[in-house]
């Protein structure tokens, strides 16, 4: 049986620092997710910035000696965005989406999607039956630290895609146009909020 080993210097080590500092970004928004579960956070809306937690985390990581301080500033800076949201509600069969809280609430069940699959369904479903651009939804992505290249968009919707009929949701609610982009196939009511619910955190 014949085996085929990558050789080692087919990648380069740019090409290795730079896949190491994909997964540094990645990791870090996940945790980021994962430690605005936690109740009793401080600040107005009980959430921590995703400025404030990069920067928290790179203070730790330069404790560690994993980075030098001009490393943090440098791999981090175009960390510090917070994930997007319009301040609207789209209303979709007998589903409400907020785009705000990420959450989608109907009879029988409610979810709150992760930031990764929020940042697609939110750009998707706000075209209200037009098309998403494949580039638009790359450029959402990338502006919060996760890939944009054309296999993770797909295996990003196809996740997403998956989520939604394992709730339920029919099958083909997220439609593909090869090449172009992607578009929602039920019929979507946006509804302006009045009084936007989060507010910037506050530092005590």
């Amino acid at each position: 049986m014949l085996t085929f080993d990558i050789m080692p210097n087919m990648v380069t080590e740019r090409e290795k620092t730079e896949a190491y500092y994909e997964y540094v970004k990645r990791l870090m928004q996940r945790c980021y997710e994962a430690v605005n579960e936690v109740p009793g956070l401080r600040g107005s809306n009980g959430k921590i910035t995703y400025t404030d937690f990069v920067k928290i985390m790179g203070q730790g990581l330069v404790e560690l000696g994993v980075f030098t301080p001009e490393e943090v500033c440098l791999k981090t800076a175009n960390l510090e965005v917070e994930p997007q949201s319009d301040n609207m509600v789209y209303k979709f069969l007998d589903c409400e989406y907020n785009s705000e809280t990420r959450m989608i609430t109907a009879p029988s069940f409610r979810i709150t999607l992760q930031t990764r699959l929020a940042i697609p369904f939110s750009a998707i479903i706000s075209r209200q039956g037009g098309i998403t651009s494949n580039d638009n939804i790359g450029l959402a992505l990338k502006q919060v630290g996760f890939s944009s290249s054309p296999e993770s968009i797909r295996s990003t919707i196809h996740e997403l895609r998956r989520k939604l009929e394992n709730c339920g949701l029919p099958e083909g609610l997220i439609v593909a146009t090869t090449g172009v982009g992607y578009k929602f196939s039920a019929e979507v009511t946006a509804i302006q909020r009045s009084n936007p619910s989060v507010q910037p955190a506050v530092r005590t």
